[in-house]
């Protein structure tokens, strides 16, 4: 007996579902069967298929929805793009991908956040290198007026904070907002005074953040507890 045939919202969802899970070839199974490349998912904040495929890293299968007609501009509810969901889970192959494709390094969400922000808040050292060895731009400040480098600074990423001020990342960079980025700010004006490199590669990791390297005095290092 003949499977019965999938209804475009089925095929939709199941595309969905394949692109997710980077299973490629299904996802070019149902895209020969009428799939719609553009569906959104409205259970899942307007997340579209290529978007899922980005944020869980499968570069093939975002290579094929191109090739489909699947729309790098699309943006989810808290507008965020493929792109920039790729850069936030720290998946650099998925990113070439895309910005090989025309994927816009600059466009912003909601709150104002490059793909460059969210790949430094999150630590992601390698997709940070990525974005910026295609141009992006360090010194652009989401509406709060925090950077790429207060975000990865405010959540210790050591790593990335060196990477962004080896690139040239702005030291006297300061936040809109001073209950919200306060303590990042004083994080990131203290990395001046450890910036010699071989202090740097004898540091023990940071743990819970830049700040947790500060004395009573947010100017001076504590120089006994990196010794620690």
């Amino acid at each position: 007996m003949a499977t019965p045939a999938m209804d475009e919202s089925a095929m939709a969802s199941a595309l969905w579902e394949a692109a997710k899970a980077g299973n490629t070839s299904e996802a070019s199974r149902l895209l020969d069967a009428g799939a719609p490349v553009t569906w959104e998912n409205s259970l899942d904040d307007g997340f579209t298929a290529l978007m899922k495929a980005a944020q869980g890293g499968h570069p093939d299968t975002v290579k094929v929805l191109l090739d489909r007609g699947a729309d790098l501009k699309a943006t989810n509810g808290d507008g965020s793009t493929a792109l920039m969901k790729a850069a936030q889970g720290g998946h650099p192959d998925t990113v070439k991908v895309l910005l090989d494709r025309g994927a816009d390094l600059e466009a912003v969400d909601w709150d104002g956040s490059t793909a460059l922000m969210k790949a430094a808040q999150g630590g992601h050292k390698d997709t940070v290198e990525v974005l910026l060895d295609r141009g992006a731009d360090l010194e652009v400040k989401s509406w709060d007026g925090s950077t790429a480098l207060i975000l990865a600074a405010e959540r210790g990423h050591k790593d990335t904070v060196e990477v962004l001020l080896d690139r040239g990342a702005d030291l006297e960079a300061k936040c809109n907002v001073i209950h919200v980025c306060g303590s990042s700010h004083r994080a990131v004006q203290h990395e001046r005074l450890k910036r010699v490199k071989s202090s740097v590669a004898n540091m023990r990791p940071w743990g819970s953040g830049i700040s947790s390297l500060l004395g009573n005095e947010p100017d001076r290092l504590d120089t006994e507890r990196l010794r620690a």
